[in-house]
C-alpha cells in the first residue's frame, strides 16, 4: 500500500516537473545526460590507467570502470524516460507512463547508494593514486545524480 501511495505522489509530482534546479541548469534529462558524461570520462581515464597497473589495483580499477559504466546506463535510462515524458503531450498519455518512470527513478535512487559503497571499498584498498582520484570522481558524480534523483522522487517541482 504505501509503495503505491509513494509512487502516486511521485507520479503526480512528476507532471510538473519540466526541470529541476534552475533554467540555468537546463532540464533534469540534461542533467542526468551531464552526469552521464562525467561517468564516461572517469571510466575512459580509468581504462587508460589500468593499462600499467597489475594485481589488486588493476582489479579494483577494473571494477570501478564496471560501476562507472553501469551508473552511465542507468542515468542514460532516466535521461530518456524524462525526456519521453516532456516529449508526451497528452495528459491522460503522461500519466500512464508517469508509474513506470516513477519505478524507475525510486529503483535507481535505491541502487546508486550500494554503488557509492562500493567505491568507497575500492578507494579502501587501493594505493595508486589516479585510481582513488578517479574513484572520488566516480563518488561525487553518483552521490550528485542521487541528490536530483532524491528531489524528483520527493519534491517534483521546479525550484
Amino acid at each position: 500500500m504505501r509503495n503505491g501511495f509513494i509512487t502516486a505522489v511521485t507520479c503526480s509530482l512528476l507532471l510538473s516537473w519540466p526541470s529541476i534546479g534552475g533554467e540555468e541548469n537546463g532540464t533534469a534529462a540534461k542533467q542526468f545526460t551531464q552526469y552521464r558524461a562525467e561517468l564516461v570520462n572517469v571510466s575512459s581515464d580509468l581504462i587508460t590507467i589500468a593499462k600499467s597497473l597489475k594485481g589488486l589495483d588493476s582489479d579494483i580499477a577494473q571494477d570501478l570502470i564496471d560501476v562507472a559504466d553501469v551508473g552511465c546506463a542507468e542515468l542514460d535510462n532516466i535521461s530518456d524516460l524524462l525526456t519521453i515524458k516532456d516529449l508526451v503531450l497528452g495528459r491522460e498519455d503522461r500519466e500512464r507512463i508517469l508509474p513506470l518512470i516513477a519505478s524507475r527513478i525510486d529503483f535507481v535512487s535505491k541502487k546508486i547508494p550500494n554503488s557509492v559503497d562500493r567505491v568507497n571499498l575500492s578507494i579502501s584498498y587501493t594505493h595508486h593514486q589516479g585510481v582513488i582520484l578517479s574513484a572520488s570522481q566516480i563518488r561525487d558524480t553518483l552521490r550528485k545524480a542521487n541528490d536530483l534523483l532524491t528531489r524528483a522522487s520527493t519534491l517534483g517541482i521546479d525550484e
